[in-house]
């Protein structure tokens, strides 16, 4: 099993193997990679570039080193499931998503590439494209970026 800290630090994921899951189990046979930062609310003229790292970095660089980290023991292992949660938004678009949208999308092309690569070592990799969710960001989007009661 794994755990994540320091998401939101800048390129600052580190991914933990716990100690009492290893020791009982010897094995990391799923991540289920869901960290992510909700949709922005701004266009891509707008968006600073505070705001766009902050969408990559998280969104895609965090599910990058959250990867990383596991392989080796996965190869190792000569299994594993990736599952990667990414968003409707990576394949739709929308207005002023411009990077939530951008970073989900790098997550769906990661997965892809991902998949192929691991394959070979019977690691399987897919992503996940969720449309709205009952959220507080969902319906905070569908009222104030839509102009619709969600």
């Amino acid at each position: 099993m794994a755990t994540l800290s320091d998401l939101n630090g800048r390129l600052n994921l580190r991914l933990r193997k716990s100690s009492a899951a290893i020791a009982s189990t010897g094995r990391i046979d799923v991540l289920f990679h869901a960290a992510g930062v909700q949709f922005q609310q701004t266009s891509a003229v707008d968006t600073s570039d505070e705001e766009w790292a902050r969408f990559i970095d998280t969104n895609l660089s965090g599910t990058f080193y959250a990867c990383r980290s596991v392989m080796p023991e996965m190869r190792k292992q000569g299994s594993g499931a990736v599952i990667l949660m990414a968003s409707g938004r990576a394949v739709i678009g929308s207005a002023n998503t411009t990077a939530y949208a951008a970073s989900k999308g790098g997550v769906v092309s990661f997965a892809k590439s991902l998949a192929w690569e691991e394959g070979t070592f019977g690691i399987s990799v897919n992503s996940i494209n969720p449309g709205f969710t009952n959220s507080d960001g969902a319906r905070d989007f569908q009222k104030n970026i839509l102009g619709r009661k969600p």
